[in-house]
């Protein structure tokens, strides 16, 4: 495109709004209309007269950018929209938006390229506003989310205690105690409800909903369901539970989040229908799938509510639904979606609803022995939740250990093997994530099961894989701890096959070829620098210590990092991933967690030294 010599398109072209430019095949900047002057407040004589015009208009930092796009554009390659800033003569800055194209001459030779800006100022000023917005948004949402986890955690300490308790002493009481301790276990259990529809709510906003799927007895927690919310039926409503002989005795899936499910649903339930009657039916649809019905004689609703329902904090026309959350219809259907249900619904308007939850069966699994064959750490800074945890655990034929927070718990796991442990989140000493990580680094090929148990929403921020097995929130009911136990049993691994490693953590190979490998006067290599190691190892050890104490993080890195490279040259790999862990603590001055690792890495580095003391020499020459 080329400027007409005709004085009406040159006018045009002058006063366009746009800030535009002319730029000759040789790299002359020919032209400037005036916009310039109002974008940039240099004039077009100005402009004119630099050298690198147009980079003194330009933001230092975007240069680049717009270099690139005249190099482009002195190719014959066009371009639209490239977002810069624009350094004003007073100073300020404001944003414009770049497109180029080529200019052709009436016979098609090239003329240059011209270039075109637009002010955006306004539309990226508005852009920010919208993320800063976004931003306190976020900010308040998490603020809102952090308070929540911490009330929950707050409410499900002392729920796990009053729970627990009552179950215990619900085993043994005659009928008019249990009559009445039957009631505080089924409230308790509602008030547990409660937090967990707040939490599920809170957690799915940061980032979905986790789920542990184990074989769980069907009928079993239908029926706990059911009678959990007997109680809070108007007493002209008739409540039937009927299981199908057919029906599988157990499925495959989340059993806690399963009974969460069919505890709204029935919630829901219980709250339209005042008179009539609430039906729970379970059968089998085909050899893959069970289904649970729940049907009421309520009210109904028409298509257009429940998709209203379906959103968190809404709800219904009734009466009875003055006053409360309305989260257990979003809920179900957010942990239906996470365990791969099917949740359908029937309703008409003044003739009642039909829910259908369908399960796949999975794998079944078999009838559960009583008894659990387990070695068990329960790990809680609270005595009275430490002892009902214990006390339940022992109750179900385990043998249990109990200690107060997860240093003592690293050093039980160092001194014994244990199939499971439990251990609480947050303890003053340091965080249960913490000790769990060098729990199961430590541990080598005898790792346990670790489950933490919390109040928290997000439970696995902060975690890394394979470090924690299972989290499972307070207060841990008795059917929840029998699935937990049944699961441990049925996923706790045989033993390695003997001869795979040397003890624990000294990887063979890196044994066997240091020891094949000789020296200049005939010894093997294994030999000259084992000893080496152990003792630079302590000397090493001695001065991390002190340099945590004097909380230089940067030395006790560097220094950690040296512990996990000798171990490493000798084949402990599981000792020096424990050095490289005690590293990343101290690098982020996280003093606390970086004291727990120390002792552990002292202990482990002691056990290698052992295994290297003891290690089967190979004859000279062997491979």
């Amino acid at each position: 495109m080329m400027l007409p010599k005709d004085p009406p398109f040159r006018e045009i072209a002058e006063y366009t709004y746009d800030w535009e430019s002319w730029v000759t095949p040789d790299g002359r900047t020919r032209w400037v209309n005036a916009a310039v002057e109002r974008m940039t407040g240099y004039s077009v004589s100005e402009c004119l007269a630099m050298p690198d015009y147009p980079l003194p208009l330009v933001f230092p930092e975007d240069h680049g950018r717009i270099g690139a796009a005249y190099a482009a554009a002195a190719e014959g390659v066009p371009g639209n929209d490239l977002e810069f800033r624009i350094r004003h003569k007073d100073g300020h800055t404001r944003w414009g938006a770049m497109s180029w194209q080529s200019l052709l001459g009436p016979d098609g030779e090239r003329l240059g390229f011209r270039t075109s800006v637009r002010d955006i100022d306004d539309r990226k000023g508005f852009e920010q506003r919208l993320r800063a917005a976004k931003r306190r948004a976020e900010e308040a949402m998490r603020a809102r989310t952090h308070f929540l986890a911490r009330v929950g955690h707050e409410l499900r300490t002392p729920l796990h205690s009053i729970l627990g308790h009552a179950e215990l002493l619900l085993a043994g009481a005659d009928a008019h105690a249990r009559k009445r301790l039957t009631i505080i276990v089924q409230q308790a259990g509602l008030l547990g409800s409660l937090v967990d529809d707040l939490l599920d709510v809170s957690g799915s906003e940061l980032g979905g909903v986790r789920v542990e799927r184990h074989p769980t007895a069907l009928a079993d927690l239908v029926e706990g369901v059911v009678e959990a919310i007997r109680p809070a039926l108007a007493s002209e409503v008739e409540l039937s539970l009927s299981v199908a002989p057919r029906a599988p005795s157990h499925v495959h899936t989340d059993g806690r989040r399963l009974a969460q499910i069919l505890r709204n649903l029935l919630d829901n339930a219980a709250r339209v229908t005042r008179q009539g009657s609430i039906r729970v039916d379970v059968c089998a649809v085909d050899p893959e799938r069970v289904r649970i019905s729940i049907e009421d004689t309520g009210p109904g609703f028409d298509m257009a509510t429940l998709e209203r329902l379906r959103a968190p904090f809404q709800q219904g026309d009734d009466p009875a639904s003055r006053g409360r959350m309305g989260l257990g219809l979003p809920i179900a259907y957010q942990l239906a979606e996470a365990l791969d249900l099917q949740l359908a619904v029937e309703a008409t308007p003044g003739a009642g609803t039909r829910f259908d939850v369908t399960i796949p069966v999975g794998e079944a699994g078999s009838e559960r022995e009583a008894s659990f064959d387990l070695d068990v750490l329960v790990v809680d800074d609270s005595p009275a939740s430490r002892e009902v945890t214990e006390a339940a655990v022992a109750a179900n034929g385990c043998r249990v250990t109990g200690v107060a927070d997860g240093l003592a718990a690293v050093r039980a796991c160092a001194n014994q093997s244990f199939d499971l442990v439990l251990m609480d989140r947050h303890m003053p000493s340091q965080d249960g994530l913490a000790a769990a990580h060098l729990i199961r680094a430590y541990a080598g090929e005898k790792r346990p099961k670790v489950v933490i148990l919390t109040a928290d929403a997000g439970t696995r921020s902060g975690i890394a894989e394979g470090d924690v097995d299972a989290f499972l929130r307070k207060p841990l009911s008795r059917r929840a701890l029998f699935d937990l136990l049944d699961w441990a049993v049925s996923t706790t691994p045989k033993p390695a096959p003997e001869g795979a490693r040397i003890g624990k953590g000294l990887d063979r190979a890196v044994v066997h070829d240091l020891q094949a490998t000789r020296t200049a006067d005939g010894g093997s290599m294994f030999d000259r620098i084992s000893g080496r190691v152990i003792e630079d190892n302590r000397r090493l050890l001695d001065e991390l210590e002190t340099a945590l104490v004097r909380k230089l993080g940067d030395e006790a890195g560097r220094l950690a990092h040296r512990i996990a490279g000798n171990c490493l040259l000798v084949g402990g790999r599981d000792t020096a991933a424990l050095a490289h862990a005690l590293e990343d603590h101290a690098n982020r001055r996280e003093y606390g967690e970086a004291q727990i690792g120390l002792d552990a890495l002292a202990l482990a580095c002691e056990d290698l030294a052992a295994l290297l003391a003891h290690a089967p020499r190979n004859p000279p020459g062997s491979r």
